[in-house]
């Protein structure tokens, strides 16, 4: 009879077994709940940067760039900052300035005025865009060739503070 001797065994224990599949499942329970965590801060993190105001701000700060850089150097701003003025030419052949685009905050938008200056140096508005909402307030000023704007973005869930500078190259 040929018998094993029990120092010859092979295979896990019961007990052996059940240990490693403890371990197993308290791995894979925190493997999940950090995925799980994750996923959730992916998820808020993705909705605080596709909201409307943070859209608005990257795009006020496009225009604004270029509106100024296409100035010809003459800005101009009122005393109280609300408004901010760039002169341009509309093509090479112009002689004089003939053109402008003036930003302005109303109705909690900020607003591009396009207009026209003939010879005689009087002002007409060609048309009013608006660039962006949810503007709660907005200041201009003006240092040299340099222009900067402040503006507070809100939607009432979320809030900017978008601040740029342009500096007018032609």
């Amino acid at each position: 009879m040929n018998r094993e001797s029990p120092d010859n065994k092979a295979g896990f224990t019961l007990v052996e077994i059940l240990i490693t599949l403890t371990i197993a499942l308290i791995l894979i329970a925190a493997l999940g709940a950090v995925i799980t965590d994750g996923w959730t801060a992916w998820y808020r993190l993705k909705d605080r940067f596709s909201c409307e105001v943070f859209d608005d701000s990257y795009v006020v700060r496009r225009f604004f760039d270029a509106a100024i850089r296409k100035s010809s150097g003459n800005l101009s701003v009122d005393s109280s900052g609300l408004y901010i003025k760039a002169y341009y030419y509309e093509n090479d052949a112009s002689t004089f300035l003939d053109r402008y685009v003036r930003l302005f905050v109303a109705d909690r938008r900020l607003n591009a005025e396009y207009g026209q200056i003939d010879s005689e140096g009087l002002e007409s508005t060609i048309l009013v865009r608006t660039i962006c909402w949810n503007v709660s307030s907005g200041i201009f000023s003006v240092a040299g060739r340099s222009a900067q704007m402040k503006l507070d973005l809100d939607d009432g869930k979320y809030r900017y503070v978008v601040v740029s500078s342009a500096v007018a190259h032609n």
